[in-house]
């Protein structure tokens, strides 16, 4: 190509990291010739740059894109994951994306901008959405006293698991009994997998947990459940102590009291998968769901009697992302549709 002198001519510059682009006079004169470049013809390239939920490879909108080099620019991909930067000088950019509650914060890359060629760039980012959402069975029953069912153990990832993500997720399967003729009480037992805010280790339990006018729970690292283990969840109140007893496959492992729960019952039962962030992975997949069965309650002064679900007891709060099916009347299964890759 012959030095940068000999290409250029006269007061053109060769722009760096596109050793075949130049810009500046054309005059063979030295620097004393007239300039005669046409700006019609200044040297102009297209920028691409496409954002993807490292989780799972689908578009992100809204991410903030800047680029620097020749020129700096900012852009905000749309619903495709996209932002372009048109008719921009040729050369070497430095591109970061980033979006407020994703992991990590931002990513960065490096593209070469070539003249009359569109050129792309991706980066991924992952996210945390925070957002209770559940898949689950729900029955209205009075005078209830314990609540127990027989749940596969499917664990599944958590958002941005895979960047060393460090914010608070988890997912949860278990069953619950709750009364809200006041402030909402309730205790429940199941399995989970979880991760503390600030934190990227990630734990794995058996747990029992009540609320009354305290809030009382115990993860059970010790205990956690094998994948794909079937084991039966249980609790059971005293509602003359206020006292909930909590029984893993048969056998009794805590006890909780509160004054909430003296002389009270529940007014419903719940089987119920749980997940923190939107992008957290439901327990279960299309291949091998989280099955929940045998699932049963006790009224006060009455043995524990099936659940007798229908099809319309099971839901999920959103059936595009998270399944949900009835199986049978003591037993559903639910699974993540969508699930981190």
């Amino acid at each position: 190509m012959g030095d940068a002198d000999q290409h250029c001519g006269g007061t053109g510059k060769l722009v760096e990291g596109s050793p075949n682009v130049f810009i500046g006079g054309r005059g063979g004169g030295g620097s004393g010739a007239p300039d005669r470049t046409d700006p019609k013809k200044e040297p102009k390239a297209n920028l691409v740059i496409k954002v993807e939920n490292s989780d799972s490879g689908q578009p992100l909108e809204g991410a903030t894109v800047r680029i620097s080099g020749p020129k700096t620019a900012e852009g905000r991909t749309d619903a495709s994951g996209q932002t372009r930067f048109d008719n921009i000088p040729p050369g070497t950019y430095q591109v970061e994306a980033n979006k407020a509650s994703h992991h990590p914060t931002s990513a960065q890359t490096t593209a070469i901008a070539t003249n009359e060629k569109e050129t792309t760039a991706e980066l991924k980012l992952c996210e945390c959405t925070s957002g209770r959402k559940y898949a689950y069975a729900y029955k209205s029953v009075s005078e209830v006293i314990g609540v127990k069912a027989k749940i596969k153990t499917r664990y599944g990832k958590l958002c941005c698991e895979s960047k060393s993500g460090t914010d608070s997720a988890y997912h949860v399967v278990y069953a619950n009994v709750s009364n809200s003729s006041g402030s909402l009480i309730w205790a429940q037992t199941g399995f989970g997998r979880e991760r503390n805010e600030g934190s990227t280790s990630i734990s794995s339990y058996r747990y029992a947990e009540m609320k009354g006018s305290t809030y009382k729970v115990n993860y059970d690292k010790s205990a956690a459940p094998s994948e794909g283990s079937t084991h039966i969840y249980q609790c059971d109140l005293d509602s003359a102590s206020g006292t909930w007893t909590f029984f893993f496959d048969g056998k009794e492992w805590q006890k909780f009291a509160d004054p909430s729960w003296k002389g009270q019952v529940g007014q419903s039962v719940q089987w119920t998968g749980e997940i923190f962030n939107k992008q957290d992975d439901m327990p279960g997949t299309a291949a091998d769901k989280c099955s929940v069965a045998e699932c049963q309650y006790r009224q006060t002064k009455k043995d524990y009697t099936d659940a007798d679900l229908v099809a319309g007891d099971v839901k999920s709060d959103d059936a595009a992302e998270w399944g949900s099916e009835w199986v049978s009347k003591t037993a559903f299964n639910i699974w993540d549709k969508k699930p981190i890759k």
